[in-house]
């Protein structure tokens, strides 16, 4: 008799054991994973947050560079396409939208302002404004903003607005294209 209550107890402990190992390798070490990918994440947003603040106050008024003195503007002058070429820019954005999961909901592309210089530049020097509107989270937010400013194209990100909606965010953001007809 003792060695079936010895026996009975020895296979709960193993049964326990059993069910203590598998909770260990499905539930908890999962939740474990989560955590750890959810702190990896919270620290990723928190050094793209401090990128976007500190260019926020470096950049108050984007348009300074148009107050660059002659040579500096020299030299922004040779990034600069010799016409629009707004359909790479559109096409930029679609692709880092594909990328970051954004839904653009919104693409308007106004017709270029001639933007006034120093006088004794010569050529003419257009801005045009790229009007995108989408739904995203605030992390693929973060990052789309950042791969379309940091893009081949000179490019000014003139106004942000983000509306809470119910999972993810509304937005629209307004970034400045611009070109150069030169008279060499």
């Amino acid at each position: 008799m003792m060695k079936n209550k010895n026996l009975i107890l020895s296979g709960i402990f193993f049964f326990g054991l059993i069910i203590a190992t598998f909770y260990l390798h499905t539930v908890y070490i999962s939740w474990q994973s989560e955590i750890l990918k959810l702190q990896t994440e919270t620290k990723k947003f928190q050094a793209q947050e401090k990128i976007l603040s500190n260019f926020s106050a470096r950049n108050k008024n984007l348009d300074d560079f148009l107050n660059l003195s002659e040579e500096n503007f020299l030299t922004v002058r040779e990034f600069l396409p010799a016409e629009s070429e707004q359909e790479k820019f559109t096409d930029a954005i679609y692709q880092s939208a594909a990328k970051n999961n954004i839904s653009v909901t919104s693409l308007q592309v106004a017709e270029p302002v001639a933007v006034e210089v120093d006088k004794n530049i010569s050529g003419k020097f257009f801005r045009q404004s790229v009007k995108v509107q989408f739904e995203s989270k605030y992390i693929d937010l973060l990052n789309f903003l950042r791969e379309v400013y940091d893009g081949e194209r000179f490019t000014t990100l003139a106004n942000v607005s983000v509306e809470n909606g119910e999972e993810i965010l509304n937005c629209e953001a307004e970034f400045f294209i611009y070109f150069a007809e030169l008279n060499d």
